[in-house]
């Protein structure tokens, strides 16, 4: 793993993380959260076009357009499954898809899910919490990010 890549994945965990204990913490990720995010990726989409010309503009087309599909797909479920995953998982996911791209991001959307899925049932089977009740996916997203950057 070359330099930028270094920063990338750190910076997503570093995302992720901090989305997973305010998500645990408030019920909700903060939108300052993820703008922040998304202006710093902007940032370093800026600096790579700068120093690796005409190639990196391509990338980065090509991210943005998985991110907007991405994007679409998310929060098009969002509204379908009731907020079952809430907008604050869709702008997260969509984030961490601007750093790592679209398949990767939903590898962490895929490996958070199935873990998530398993707690709910668990906690609603013990009663800790009701069927109409949601749990905190963040936690989920980052334990995604970890099975896919140690798988990938």
């Amino acid at each position: 793993m070359n330099g930028p890549e270094a920063i990338k994945h750190s910076l997503v965990f570093l995302l992720l993380f901090t989305a997973a204990r305010t998500d645990i913490r408030e019920k909700r990720i903060p939108n300052r959260l993820t703008g922040m995010a998304l202006g710093v990726r902007l940032l370093l989409y800026m600096v790579g076009g700068k120093l690796l010309g005409k190639e990196e503009f391509i990338i980065t087309e090509m991210q943005l357009a998985g991110t907007a599909v991405l994007l679409s797909g998310l929060t098009l479920f969002a509204i379908c499954s009731h907020h079952g995953l809430g907008f604050g998982d869709v702008k997260l996911l969509g984030a961490a898809s601007l750093y790592l791209g679209t398949d990767r991001a939903l590898a962490c959307l895929f490996y958070g899910l199935l873990p998530a899925a398993a707690a709910g049932m668990v906690f609603v089977c013990t009663g800790r919490i009701s069927r109409k009740q949601g749990i905190s996916l963040a936690p989920f997203f980052l334990f995604g990010y970890v099975l896919t950057f140690l798988t990938y």
